[in-house]
């Protein structure tokens, strides 16, 4: 059986936003055996994802580059899709050995790619759907997706039901950033979740460790500090 990998690395909304176009280059290779190369961090979120092989590498270290590069030849990959599109994954795939390689840059080692060079000139999301087009896949919904197990599921439904929000709507917020980027931190979330609030609907903070103290101030005012959950 033919095996097919895509390259997606991060960050978590370019990992989500990556979902219909890893679904789409699925269907188009029904026949095929479809890999997932990605980070740690984001592997948990394929857990559910039918008929999916998920590897997981750091992004950095030399070491980690000649763990690809060695785990990429001996997969023997017939074609790559590299959604990530940087320095590196570059390097990887034209090391890879695989015959095919979408990606976006018009340039070695991508084998197909749109004809036109990336300048940011539209959303990136549209510039995906245009690389996978330059590989024959023309079909690609619009909707993330992220496929859900049982345990998940009653795990979820369990804490709505301990926090009373089975039957309530509400809004998930996410004040944070990337720890690196704390310039990307929006400084507005405190006034949009009143208004929100004020509209019937009930606040869920969510987040990481990094965002502990700034939920714990925000729910203080409104909503429920979901940190960790």
């Amino acid at each position: 059986m033919n095996r097919i990998l895509v390259i997606k690395l991060g960050a978590l909304g370019d990992v989500v936003m990556s979902t219909p176009l890893i679904d789409a280059i699925q269907k188009f290779h029904q026949n095929a055996e479809l890999h997932l190369l990605t980070t740690p961090a984001f592997a948990p979120l394929f857990d559910a994802w039918p008929n999916l092989k998920v590897a997981s590498f750091p992004r950095r270290g030399w070491r980690t580059m000649f763990e690809i590069v060695r785990w990429l030849r001996q997969a023997k990959f017939v074609r790559i899709y590299d959604l990530q599109g940087n320095d590196r994954t570059a390097i990887w795939c034209a090391l890879s050995g695989s015959p095919e390689r979408v990606g976006n840059h018009n340039r070695y080692p991508n084998t197909h790619h749109p004809p036109n060079a990336w300048h940011g000139q539209c959303h990136i999301f549209d510039r995906m759907v245009a690389v996978l087009a330059s590989a024959g896949i023309s079909e690609v919904d619009r909707t993330p997706m992220l496929p859900r197990g049982k345990d998940e599921q009653h795990r979820v439904e369990h804490w709505l039901d301990s926090n009373h929000l089975g039957d309530d709507r509400f809004a998930i917020l996410h004040a944070g950033a990337s720890i690196a980027r704390r310039d990307k931190i929006w400084p507005h979330f405190a006034t949009l979740a009143e208004r929100i609030a004020d509209s019937g609907m009930r606040i869920v903070w969510i987040g990481g460790e990094p965002d502990r103290e700034r939920n714990a101030k925000l729910a203080a005012t409104t909503g429920i500090d979901a940190t960790g959950e």
